[in-house]
């Protein structure tokens, strides 16, 4: 799935830019299925919220919706998951899992930013805390955001 060469580059950068993980046919399912959790088609009340913190809880200004694939199951199946947990697996052992997976949606021109944070702090009591995060946009993004890799303020990077 990735090669030595990215392999490295992970383990020096702590980062990988995996290019066209997806073709348009499996985007075009991710992109399907992800508007239909945006536009209430699935039960998720319970598994939806505004990171943007915003006072005016009439709009999302940047949903989140925990655990996609515990409500809708097939996405387990599906390339995005397969694939990244293959990924996982290349970088962390082959004893890693998937398990948790979340869509964020900031729609376009959402003047909010969207808030900073540690995922590790949420994981005080297990013993083991290799993790990776998979961030699959929806939209092809310029090169700035490749080159950074994740970083609190991208802005600062260059």
């Amino acid at each position: 799935m990735i090669t030595p060469k990215q392999i490295l580059s992970f383990e020096v950068e702590g980062f990988l830019a995996v290019e066209s993980l997806l073709n348009s046919n499996e985007m075009e399912f991710y992109s399907n299925t992800y508007n239909a959790f945006i536009n209430n088609e699935f039960d998720i009340s319970d598994l939806r919220s505004d990171l943007s913190g915003a006072e005016d809880q009439k709009v999302e200004y940047i949903t989140q919706i925990m655990l996609p694939s515990r409500v809708y199951p097939v996405l387990l199946d599906r390339p995005m998951h397969q694939r990244g947990l293959q990924i996982a697996k290349q970088l962390l052992g082959e004893d890693m899992v998937l398990d948790f997976d979340m869509l964020i949606n900031k729609a376009p021109h959402t003047n909010k930013p969207t808030p900073w944070h540690q995922d590790a702090a949420y994981w005080i009591d297990m013993p083991d805390k290799r993790a990776l995060s998979i961030w699959l946009p929806s939209m092809r993004l310029p090169l700035i955001t490749v080159v950074c890799g994740i970083l609190q303020n991208p802005i600062n990077c260059l």
